[in-house]
């Protein structure tokens, strides 16, 4: 379902959409800066989005919930049941798509709720969206990673966030 919150960061140019997921799944606009978009045109990493949160003074970086080395592209069941104990807070999430089995990989930024609902921020789309997190197996060609973030002082504890 479509919301009227609207996409902070458009992606214009084939390049740049790890660092637009890492800036709307935190709500960190200026996480974005001209010097990253154009560090992006060679592809994003996980080190790379991570270095850049500790050049920002942040304390947590972006770690792997699920990674589909295999490129089968479905989350499996346990993954899709994640969801957050408490009402008002969020799970941050990056996700990696294809949008068909030609295009590249696609990284767009989510958040999870309490009724494992998925606000997803795609930096193709003018819209938030927002979906039953297992449904987001049918909503893409295919779904290859799931990250989240989490603190470097206690590496057991996933970065959450209020709405």
């Amino acid at each position: 379902m479509k919301t009227n919150i609207q996409i902070t960061f458009k992606q214009e140019k084939p390049w740049g959409c790890g660092l637009y997921s890492v800036a709307h799944a935190m709500g960190i606009e200026s996480y974005v800066t001209e010097e990253r978009e154009l560090m992006s045109k060679g592809g994003n990493n996980v080190p790379l989005l991570t270095k850049w949160l500790f050049d920002d003074g942040k304390d947590y970086g972006v770690d792997v919930l699920f990674y589909d080395h295999m490129k089968k592209g479905k989350l499996p069941d346990e993954t899709v049941s994640i969801r957050t104990n408490t009402e008002g807070l969020f799970l941050p999430v990056l996700i990696q798509v294809n949008y068909s089995e030609e295009s590249l990989a696609h990284l767009i930024g989510g958040r999870i709720d309490h009724e494992n609902n998925i606000y997803i921020y795609d930096s193709y789309s003018d819209f938030v969206e927002v979906i039953p997190l297992p449904e987001i197996n049918e909503k893409y060609y295919s779904v290859t990673g799931l990250f989240a973030f989490s603190e470097l002082s206690n590496g057991n504890d996933w970065v959450m966030i209020k709405s």
